[in-house]
């Protein structure tokens, strides 16, 4: 996919800077390689589901090597594993993928075993690794490494180019044509900023917009701080614009003493096909992006404003908070006797997530944003209650505001229809 670029850029750069090395806790055996080099021919010696526990590289013969670096945690890798599986039964002997994990064998065969438990698996798995990582470094996973038949290497990629148009260019022509590589950058670092132009001098002020996934970073939102710990900046690395609008609106709305939520939202959009997810199918139809910034001078309330004003001047929209009437539900106390304050004891919160749907000895702050988060509260949620002790509340587990309004009244609360004006997101089309 065609990426597209705006530097946002006012770099102002200082000598001196004194940067932050990394620590090797053990000295490595191998030396990282990169695309085009050819690795050493090492020895694998926790390898399983294969004809023996040890074996070289190099006794696999098929034209086309891919290692699948993922661990157990991972559900993007785990995601990926019917099709490597099935794209392995296809090509047979010609291409090879090989299972990478650092984690050791107690862990990973049990996982491995339950995981392929109705289809066993075709792959060797290699397990307590620490030679392929050392060679092929990488931030986020699944990562994979594609080997031609003498060692060479091919391409690193993420699971989207694990394809039969890819794999078929290759083994008929040996090119991975345009294939998208995945070179992975360390997002608590100024994106794509090379380590030498940073050197010797100090980024005052930077930031970056990029329309299209990236390959090398992961998904969601990371601070950047100084060595003091104040935050100078954020990435927000391959996530849609409403998922950015709704991390700045997260923040701000926290920095004015209040709660936000998606029943905060006013969207005034044409069309929101490309702008947010409506379900998990539309999740890659959803055009990604990835913002960063770096401006250390400004304090935190001032960093995320900016941020917005970014976010407003490089897209096709303006949002903004705005004191809007709307129809919002108040939860209240019924009358003066308490029913709901803690008997005390463990602190447990289960509340809505399973059938002993339960919230006890909590702060009634963390009942009330279960509240907030139940599917159906379509509408801004306000707290009139006034309470701040500990509270013990039993409700249903699968509810609905009828339910939940009866199940209410038991500890004196109940929720009534109201108008207020409230700070609400407007997310606006450019005219």
């Amino acid at each position: 996919m065609k990426k597209t670029i705006s530097i946002i850029a006012m770099a102002t750069l200082c000598l001196f800077l004194s940067v932050k090395a990394q620590v090797q806790v053990t000295k490595p055996t191998y030396k990282p390689v990169k695309i085009g080099d050819r690795i050493p021919d090492v020895t694998l010696t926790n390898i399983y589901n294969y004809k023996t526990t040890q074996t070289n590289l190099s006794d696999f013969k098929a034209k086309l090597i891919i290692l699948d670096f993922w661990a157990t945690w991972c559900t993007s890798c785990l995601a990926n594993f019917p099709k490597i599986e099935e794209l392995q039964k296809k090509y047979g002997e010609e291409v090879q993928f090989i299972k990478v994990a650092y984690q050791p064998k107690a862990l990973v065969l049990p996982f491995l075993e339950k995981f392929h438990k109705d289809k066993p698996s075709v792959i060797p798995v290699v397990t307590d690794d620490k030679i392929l990582h050392e060679l092929f470094p990488h931030l986020y996973i699944p990562h994979y490494v594609w080997l031609d038949q003498s060692g060479n290497v091919l391409a690193t990629t993420n699971g989207d180019q694990l394809t039969v148009a890819n794999i078929d260019r290759f083994l008929s022509n040996d090119s991975i044509g345009n294939m998208r590589t995945k070179i992975d950058l360390d997002d608590s670092k100024p994106l794509f900023l090379t380590n030498e132009l940073l050197k010797n001098n100090e980024l005052k002020h930077y930031s970056i917009f990029l329309k299209g996934p990236y390959d090398g970073l992961g998904s969601g939102v990371s601070l950047l701080k100084n060595e003091a710990g104040v935050q100078k900046g954020l990435a927000m690395t391959n996530i849609s614009l409403y998922d950015m609008y709704s991390y700045i609106m997260y923040t701000k709305f926290d920095q004015m003493g209040q709660r936000y939520s998606e029943s905060r939202n006013i969207i005034l959009l044409k069309d929101t096909a490309l702008f947010m997810d409506s379900g998990y199918a539309d999740h890659n139809k959803v055009e990604r992006y990835t913002y960063g910034c770096n401006v250390p001078e400004l304090k935190k309330s001032p960093l995320y404003e900016y941020v917005l004003e970014d976010l407003n001047r490089y897209t096709d929209y303006i949002g903004s908070i705005e004191k809007t009437k709307v129809k919002c539900l108040l939860l209240r106390r019924r009358g003066r006797v308490d029913k709901m304050k803690t008997k005390g004891g463990a602190s447990q919160n289960t509340l809505f997530l399973n059938t002993d749907s339960k919230i006890i000895n909590y702060p009634f702050k963390y009942f009330f944003v279960s509240l907030m988060g139940l599917p159906f509260i379509k509408v801004p949620l306000l707290d009139e209650t006034g309470y701040t002790f500990n509270v013990d509340i039993s409700l249903s587990e699968k509810t609905s505001l009828p339910t939940l309004r009866e199940e209410l009244k038991i500890y004196n609360l109940e929720l009534v229809e109201a108008v207020r004006e409230l700070d609400m997101f407007v997310l606006r089309d450019k005219k």
